[in-house]
């Protein structure tokens, strides 16, 4: 992992203890659920070349690219994973309660789901890594407030996508992880523990 990422390696290494937890476990699904810090491509990579049984759902935080080139935007510009996705059909309509954070207030949102597999190309400056195969699952809301809080996650994932129901759980999952942080929040800011 190159020192700029030196930080995120606690991300790679939690997603090796959901795989070892996995094999020590056979027979339960464990999923790493993971927000866009965890957008780590050696991530990827340890999953496809392992063949873990962990799965991982994580918000993306790079565009990424996939293999084939963007010819309308230059000679040398591939298409991006978030342009393929929006450019496919709306799988699912959701809706969901968001809670009320310190960025946004308590709403309904009405969400327009789509999800496609993709292959992607490994970061320019790491171009000797292999490329990798997930599942996206790109969430937006329809007539979302215009304030900068509307829904718009890019979910990654090594959970199918087929039938619809599958997507509706690793938006379900993503979902859950909200709990967790507003625990984590209220350990640090309330109970001042560190």
């Amino acid at each position: 992992m190159p020192p700029a990422q030196a930080g995120a390696r606690r991300w790679l290494m939690g997603y090796r203890l959901a795989a070892q937890l996995a094999e020590e476990c056979p027979g339960t699904q464990i999923i790493s659920v993971a927000d866009s810090e965890a957008d780590i491509y050696d991530i990827f990579v340890d999953a496809q070349e392992q063949e873990t049984d962990a799965e991982f759902i994580i918000r993306a935080k790079e565009d990424r690219s996939i293999p084939e080139k963007d010819p309308a935007a230059g000679p040398a510009v591939y298409r991006k994973v978030k342009d393929e996705v929006q450019s496919s059909e709306v799988r699912l309509r959701k809706t969901i309660e968001l809670s009320q954070t310190p960025k946004r207030t308590a709403r309904v949102a009405q969400l327009e789901i789509q999800a496609l597999q993709v292959r992607v190309k490994p970061p320019h400056a790491r171009s000797r890594l292999p490329q990798v195969t997930y599942n996206v699952v790109l969430v937006e809301e329809v007539n979302g407030p215009q304030d900068g809080t509307g829904v718009c996650w890019l979910l990654i994932t090594t959970l199918p996508i087929e039938p619809i129901t599958q997507i509706e759980l690793v938006i379900d999952y993503y979902v859950a992880r909200w709990m967790i942080e507003v625990y984590f929040r209220t350990l640090k800011t309330g109970c001042q523990v560190e």
